[in-house]
């Protein structure tokens, strides 16, 4: 009769209820001690129920655990697992992963919140609930990747979760109905050679015409630039035959150069009047007069004035 039971229990456990040690060990426990309290299990069918729900590295710590000699009851086992997959990250180290979350652009609303919901748990266990679904409200808002969605609903202030996420969803329905929402571009990568059956390029035949008469021109210009190559190069001084002065029409000098141009020696036959003299024939800087006052060393005695001898405009 009893083994009989067990069978029927054994039977009854349901499929999800197993644990291979990558989940979340709480979320297991919590569902295993709610199966034993229907079931009424003692500690000792707890620990036996308990290795039938354990898979792969669970299980393999589990045989681990059991194989020593000494006889292990159903909370020390819980336990040792506890320590060994219950692992709690340290509340700093969960606030910081909370706070720089943000909704991936695969992730939707509702995956979003959840995982709001988790991070925020972790982050702030010990702290009253309300704080901690404010907190999630908050960074599920502000995390969204629906930016301006998100404002608008924390100017609304939801008071629960489910809440924000009813108007979140009806925000970025609004917004796509008066804007219109972006066409998301994908990158696709294809294994293997893709054949394409055929490809249109629209008016061929103009590029064509333009690319022969852009050849044209610059064939033209070739052309040009070639004449000029063959063209014989200008010397830089003129032969004497193309020289022509512009003084007396006479070729074979320049004007600097021409002979009837007047002198530039002074000739007592022209009416050049000395400034210093006051003579004829020369001018101030060929005065002879000049010269004999600069021999010697001694200075030349200036004329000596007296008031006396001033006029009434200050002059002699």
């Amino acid at each position: 009769m009893l083994l009989g039971q067990q069978k029927s229990r054994i039977q009854s456990l349901p499929k999800a209820l197993v644990y291979d040690g990558r989940g979340s060990w709480h979320a297991f426990l919590t569902k295993f001690e709610k199966y034993a309290g229907i079931f009424e299990w003692d500690d000792f069918e707890k620990r036996d129920f308990l290795c039938l729900c354990l898979t792969d590295k669970a299980s393999e710590y589990y045989a681990l655990v059991m194989d020593r000699k000494v006889e292990l009851g159903y909370i020390e086992v819980v336990d040792k697992l506890e320590r060994r997959f219950g692992y709690r990250e340290l509340p700093e180290t969960a606030r910081v992963t909370f706070s720089g979350a943000r909704q991936g652009e695969e992730e939707s609303v509702d995956d979003w919140a959840d995982r709001v919901l988790t991070l925020a748990g972790k982050a702030f266990r010990g702290l009253p609930e309300e704080y901690m679904v404010q907190e999630a409200i908050l960074k599920f808002c502000m995390g969204a990747k629906e930016r301006e969605a998100g404002e608008q609903v924390i100017n609304q202030g939801p008071v629960s979760i489910e809440q924000a996420i009813d108007k979140l969803k009806w925000a970025i329905h609004t917004h796509g109905l008066m804007y219109g929402r972006p066409k998301l571009v994908r990158k696709v990568e294809c294994e293997g050679q893709v054949e394409v059956a055929e490809v249109k390029v629209a008016s061929q035949n103009r590029l064509v015409e333009r690319v022969v008469k852009l050849e044209e021109k610059m064939d033209i210009l070739m052309g040009k630039f070639d004449q000029l190559l063959a063209r014989p190069t200008r010397s830089q001084s003129p032969s004497p035959a193309r020289r022509q002065c512009f003084n007396c029409n006479e070729a074979g000098h320049f004007k600097r150069d021409c002979p009837k141009l007047r002198s530039r020696t002074p000739s007592p036959a022209r009416g050049d009047r000395c400034y210093r003299c006051n003579e004829l024939g020369h001018m101030a800087r060929d005065c002879p007069k000049q010269a004999s006052d600069k021999v010697g060393d001694t200075p030349r005695e200036g004329r000596k004035v007296s008031f006396a001898d001033l006029n009434g405009k200050g002059s002699v």
